[in-house]
Parts: C-alpha cells; sequence; structure tokens
C-alpha cells in the first residue's frame, strides 16, 4: 500500500504521533506544497537504509519496533 506524505501525516496525527517535518532544514507542522502530494514508498527509522521514495523518521524514547 503506498501512502502520499499528506495522508502519512494526517494518519499520524490523528494518532497523536506526529511532531513535525523537517524539510531541507525547516520545520513545518503539515507537509509542505510541493511534497504533499509525493507517494512514500517505505519507512525507515535507519538512516543506513534510506533510498528514494523512504520516509526517514526519527524514533522517541518510547519507540518499541514491534
Amino acid at each position: 500500500m503506498t501512502m502520499t506524505l499528506s495522508e502519512i501525516i494526517t494518519v499520524l496525527k490523528d494518532a497523536g504521533l506526529f511532531k513535525e517535518l523537517i524539510v531541507a532544514g525547516k520545520w513545518h507542522d503539515r507537509a509542505p506544497e510541493e511534497l504533499a502530494n509525493r507517494t512514500v514508498l517505505d519507512l525507515s527509522y535507519d538512516s543506513r537504509t534510506v533510498k528514494e521514495g523512504t520516509l526517514f523518521f526519527c524514533k522517541g524514547l518510547k519507540f518499541d519496533p514491534k
């Protein structure tokens, strides 16, 4: 299943899991217009595995990868 960046942010916000998005060193509370409809193909919290189409996210103190 693929989703756009905006769709992912909406799901995370609804679950109380979204804090902010950082793009080119700028902080956002929503997807910038130029990225909002970009399709996300993969998620990763390991920067070594990021490739084109991957949304990288930072894990918090209570992160559980299960």
